[in-house]
């Protein structure tokens, strides 16, 4: 009778999982990132006036390798509360030399009817089996608008981010954030993160008139942080993986 395998030790199994992981890394994110980039500025034209939502390091890096290629184009920011994570896409564009506006939500209908935006892109959570889209809350907005104003949408996102998942709408699944967040809405900065932060040190953050004031202990009343939100596949144009433009109902043949 044959001897059984000898298991492979601690140390063996442990380079393997680096391996694999140092593996996945190189090829599914830092080379994949480097196509995203390569695809995304290929649909950028000179005179285009892009939209995107929040802060995704694929859209900055699409925006970025444009510019260097010697593209002309202006961004439009468009951020919401209560995080604010647009203003370190402004941030690393500006630093760039690129022309940027910068809007909350309140303003993306003037932006889309006014500002000229000739494409929308933004970037994503995960992509489901479906060619729906999940994103920063807020992402589903500036989708939902572009699409009504005839403004394409482009998402990028690398192929790893496709799930197999089918999902209609936010709430089947989703993440809470910390309540606290957007509560305390009077420091303008999205909230400090816990309980009576900015807040003048009473229980529950925010103005001491704030109708929320205290709204742990008041009944009926319950405080709703949605971190994500999904984006209909019939909103997407084309999605931007490291294997070029993909249609959303093109999505499961990449999960086969």
């Amino acid at each position: 009778m044959a001897e059984a395998p000898t298991p492979p030790s601690d140390e063996e199994s442990r380079k393997k999982t680096l391996g694999h992981l140092e593996y996945f890394e190189r090829e599914k994110l830092i080379q994949a990132g480097k196509f995203i980039a390569e695809h995304g500025a290929g649909e950028i034209a000179d005179g285009d006036v892009i939209v995107t939502h929040g802060v995704s390091h694929h859209v900055v890096e699409i925006l970025l390798a444009a510019f260097d290629a010697g593209k002309t184009f202006r961004v439009v920011v468009v951020d919401s509360r209560p995080k604010l994570e647009g203003r370190e896409t402004l941030k690393r564009l500006l630093g760039r030399g690129i022309p940027c506006a910068y809007t909350t939500l309140a303003g993306l209908g003037y932006v889309l009817r006014k500002g000229g935006a000739t494409k929308t892109l933004v970037g994503a959570a995960a992509v489901l089996a479906n060619g729906a889209v999940v994103s920063r809350v807020g992402t589903a907005v500036v989708a939902a608008a572009s699409t009504h104003r005839g403004v394409p949408v482009l998402v990028a996102a690398e192929t790893c981010k496709f799930h197999e998942r089918v999902q209609v709408d936010a709430i089947a699944s989703n993440e809470l954030g910390n309540p606290a967040e957007i509560v305390d809405v009077g420091s303008g900065s999205g909230g400090s993160g816990g309980n009576g932060g900015g807040g003048g040190g009473w229980r529950g953050g925010g103005s001491p008139d704030s109708p929320l004031r205290g709204w742990e202990d008041a009944e009926r009343l319950s405080v709703l942080n949605l971190l994500y939100d999904v984006t209909p596949a019939e909103c997407v144009k084309n999605i931007v993986c490291e294997s070029g433009l993909v249609a959303p109902a093109d999505v499961p043949s990449f999960l086969r």
